[in-house]
């Protein structure tokens, strides 16, 4: 199902033809349905330090099936901001088809560019929880199920902090989870969210 589905990119911010903004709609996988039905998005985000990732998906899909999120994302970045590197990969929360690719696309990353750009969340969704009272999860464990065992985060996202000093604001929006944020550009007058 999902494999048949083309490749989906849109470049959503462009100024004086250098191009500041994409996204990427990344792919996931249940049985016997494609999930959800217009997809989980990455953003691409130029700034003058370098490229944010917010948001990469997950790597595998429910059970073991691979998604190859990751791939999408380099291809990307590679298409669209040919020579930059990624400095961040920002989530906008701890879920698994938002975050759960974050280790790969750092390891793939130090590949490339020869360091690793840090990971980082809000402080809310980087400890351990209950699901529905019962199931305790962490971004550790969901972490773990990569296999990439030297995976690093930055410091926790705060509300109001610029990311790598550019026009892109952190708001911290709790309500999907504890620790959610969305990002804002005022002087674009864009905003993106990955809560669902």
């Amino acid at each position: 199902m999902i494999g048949k589905r083309k490749k989906v990119r849109e470049v959503l911010l462009a100024s004086n033809e250098e191009i500041k903004a994409v996204r990427v709609l990344l792919k996931f996988w249940f049985p016997f349905r494609k999930y959800p039905k217009f997809g989980v998005w990455s953003y691409l985000l130029k700034t003058d330090k370098g490229l944010i990732v917010f948001d990469i998906g997950s790597e595998k899909g429910f059970w073991i099936r691979r998604t190859k999120n990751v791939e999408l994302v380099m291809d990307a970045v590679r298409e669209y901001f040919p020579g930059e590197t990624i400095k961040e990969i920002v989530l906008s929360h701890y879920h698994y088809d938002h975050a759960g690719g974050a280790p790969l696309l750092q390891k793939f990353a130090e590949k490339e560019y020869q360091y690793k750009p840090v990971i980082r969340i809000h402080q809310e969704d980087g400890t351990d929880k209950k699901i529905f009272n019962i199931k305790k999860t962490s971004l550790e464990k969901l972490f773990r199920k990569t296999k990439v065992v030297d995976w690093c985060l930055g410091e926790w996202l705060e509300e109001g902090e610029r990311l790598l000093d550019s026009d892109w604001v952190v708001c911290h929006t709790p309500g999907h989870t504890s620790g959610a944020v969305s990002i804002v550009n005022e002087s674009e007058k864009i905003v993106v969210g990955g809560g669902g």
